[in-house]
């Protein structure tokens, strides 16, 4: 079992290279949203970043969002609604 310091190093290590892309996942209540958004601020000085939530926002995270305005956080659902809005207007 790997700590969130350790997780968050080898994510962090790794956005510069061919790893753009990565996902955390795990029991409801064990940091996942908070060691995202910590990951995202710290690399907020040197890329844009977004954090695309495929979950409910709760007040926890709307706190952390206000705390973390660095990055941008999308919800996955108005994601999907978006790209499926802007693909009818291109048929």
């Amino acid at each position: 079992m790997f700590s969130k310091n350790e997780i968050k190093d080898k994510i962090i290590g790794g956005i510069s290279g061919v790893n753009r892309l990565w996902g955390i996942r795990g029991a409801a209540g064990t940091g996942k949203s908070l060691l995202l958004y910590d990951i995202a601020k710290t690399v907020s000085s040197e890329f844009r970043v977004c954090v695309i939530h495929s979950g409910i926002i709760c007040e926890g995270h709307k706190i952390l969002i206000v705390a973390y305005i660095m990055f941008q956080l999308l919800r996955l659902k108005r994601l999907a609604i978006n790209l499926l809005v802007n693909m009818m207007l291109f048929v």
